[in-house]
C-alpha cells in the first residue's frame, strides 16, 4: 500500500495459511500455518516465495533480532535463521516478546523466562511468573512487550482475565 497516495500498488498471492509476518534483512518473513508449518521468505524485490524454512510444528512467535529472524513453534522449538534461509541453530524454548536490547524466550520444561541476548546466548535475567506459576502448563506470561523503557507482561488467568504486569 503506497503511503504517499492511500492506495494498493501491488498485490501478491501467497499460498498457505499465513497467521503472522515479520520484516527483516530485506525479507518479509511469513509464519504458514500449512504442511506442519514453515517460515516463507518473501523477496519484495521480486515479488515471489524463494524460501520454505519447516518449523516441525504450528508456528508461535517471530521477531527479527540481532540481524538474525527468530521463529518458535507450538512444541517448545526456536529457530535462529540468517537473512540467507540457513537455521543457524535450534534450540528448545518459544519466544514471548522483545524488549530491553533482547528477546524474552521460555524454557518449555520449566517455563521459567530468560534475556535472549545478540550472541544467542541465555541470559541471566529470568522473569518470575503470577503467584510462582510456570509458562510451561499454560498459564503465566504469555507476551513481552517494551513500552516507556520497562517490560510489560501479558499473563492468562483463564478463565480469570488477562493481567498486565511490569518487570523492573
Amino acid at each position: 500500500v503506497s503511503a504517499r497516495r492511500g492506495h494498493v500498488d501491488e498485490t501478491y498471492n501467497i499460498d498457505g495459511h499465513i497467521e503472522g509476518v515479520v520484516v527483516g534483512g530485506g525479507y518479509v518473513w511469513l509464519l504458514d500455518y500449512e504442511d506442519g508449518g514453515a517460515v516463507v521468505r518473501f523477496d519484495p524485490t521480486t515479488g515471489s516465495v524463494d524460501k520454505r524454512i519447516p518449523l516441525d510444528g504450528a508456528p508461535g512467535a517471530a521477531a527479527w533480532f540481532a540481524d538474525h529472524l527468530w521463529a518458535s513453534n507450538d512444541r517448545g522449538r526456536l529457530l535462529q535463521i540468517a537473512p540467507d534461509g540457513t537455521v543457524v541453530s535450534a534450540t528448545a524454548g518459544e519466544l514471548k516478546g522483545e524488549g530491553l536490547g533482547y528477546l524474552w524466550v521460555n524454557d518449555p520444561v520449566t517455563g521459567l523466562i530468560s534475556s535472549l541476548g545478540e550472541d544467542g546466548t541465555r541470559g541471566a535475567t529470568v522473569i518470575p511468573t503470577e503467584s510462582g506459576r510456570i509458562t510451561a502448563d499454560g498459564w503465566g506470561v504469555r507476551q513481552v512487550a517494551e513500552a516507556g523503557d520497562r517490560l510489560w507482561l501479558m499473563d492468562d488467568d483463564f478463565p480469570f482475565g488477562t493481567n498486565l504486569s511490569i518487570f523492573d
